[in-house]
């Protein structure tokens, strides 16, 4: 997932939720009411839907960058969804905010790490064409 497909799932997510959250059915809800409990179902799984597209730019991004995500065991960087359906779905994992945070700071060490190898041989090659230029200057003055 690139940034403009990571950037319009985002924008779609986001639609969906403030459609949902436009009709609110009910401001206090009975958890066994039917549709109530039906809309603030869907309202979850569109927020946790939000989530995984997080969760999938930035393994994304860790996987082209070859930065290790952490373990699917960790539990505190990963959270889970449980499907209470009928039919039984297997459970989907996706970055917490705390996976997402570690995943963060692996990713800037190893962008700064790029950046730190090319500033080194950028100033070398300035140096060297500043120490060429001053010759050429000596030799033609």
């Amino acid at each position: 997932m690139n940034f403009f497909e990571y950037r319009l799932a985002l924008w779609r997510q986001e639609h969906v939720i403030a459609k949902l959250e436009e009709y609110d059915p009910n401001p206090n809800p009975d958890p066994e009411g039917g549709f109530t409990s039906s809309y603030y179902t869907d309202l979850d799984h569109s927020w946790r839907k939000l989530d995984q597209i997080h969760s999938k730019y930035y393994e994304h991004k860790a996987k082209m960058a070859a930065v290790p995500l952490p373990s699917r065991s960790d539990g505190s960087m990963y959270d889970r969804i449980e499907w209470d359906y009928p039919i039984p779905y297997e459970p989907i994992l996706y970055l917490s905010e705390n996976g997402i945070k570690h995943v963060k700071a692996q990713l800037w060490e190893a962008n700064k790490q790029a950046r730190e190898k090319v500033t080194y041989w950028f100033g070398i090659i300035v140096g060297i064409i500043g120490a060429l230029t001053g010759l050429v200057s000596a030799w033609k003055g």
